[in-house]
């Protein structure tokens, strides 16, 4: 591994640059330093062994008007770069699982306070859903109002309206049926992108020939 810092002594400015930080531990990342400001584009590649995974760690320090918004990660599916206080761009494993249990560590530290301390089975806030379930929904699983759940059924002419507490990013379906003793569910629509302004999603079922029961799900 080539981990290492490099110092600078005045600004910098990434100009459509490619930025490969290699990881060797979970705390030992390659840095770049400046008192400058830092800005422009870059793209992070970020290099590492499969049991190490790094979380809120520092990979460019600044000067307090740096800004980082052009620099994003090669695979944003496996990394989350933010900004602290505009001085340094730390990154984080969004997919590493310590004890492989579905849940990944950030997370874990996130809401349980270390890498390994939520029980996938779990539910501490006793709302009816486990910890793993949870975290696929993207709800808080200490908030027993955090879950994802049918909030209200509104009639509008011959049709109707079905609201449930959503999370921006996750995609919902909807299932039906005529009869909750016989029958089977049915696929009513799929693919319903959570509203990107509210906490709650509303799809309507237009004109439903009968009753109908509904189920929300992940998508």
């Amino acid at each position: 591994m080539q981990v290492g810092t490099l110092t600078f002594s005045d600004l910098i400015r990434f100009d459509d640059a490619v930025y490969v930080c290699h990881i060797e531990e979970n705390e030992l990342l390659s840095l770049i330093m400046t008192p400058g400001d830092v800005t422009g584009s870059a793209i992070v590649e970020l290099i590492k062994p499969d049991d190490v995974i790094p979380l809120w760690q520092v990979i460019i320090d600044g000067g307090a008007g740096s800004d980082f918004s052009g620099v994003t990660a090669a695979t944003a599916d496996d990394w989350r770069l933010e900004s602290s206080g505009a001085v340094s761009l730390l990154v984080t494993d969004l997919r590493g699982d310590s004890d492989e249990d579905e849940m990944p560590d950030w997370w874990e530290v996130t809401y349980f306070g270390d890498r390994t301390a939520a029980d996938p089975d779990g539910d501490p806030d006793r709302d009816g859903f486990i910890n793993l379930h949870e975290y696929l929904a993207g709800t808080n699983p200490l908030d027993p109002d955090s879950l994802l759940k049918v909030t209200w059924l509104r009639p509008t002419g011959d049709d109707l309206d079905i609201s449930w507490l959503s999370v921006p990013g996750k995609q919902y379906r909807i299932d039906g049926r005529t009869n909750l003793v016989t029958g089977n569910w049915s696929l009513l629509t799929n693919a319903i992108p959570a509203s990107a302004t509210d906490a709650f999603t509303v799809w309507r079922h237009e004109d439903p020939s009968t009753r109908f029961f509904y189920r929300i799900k992940l998508d």
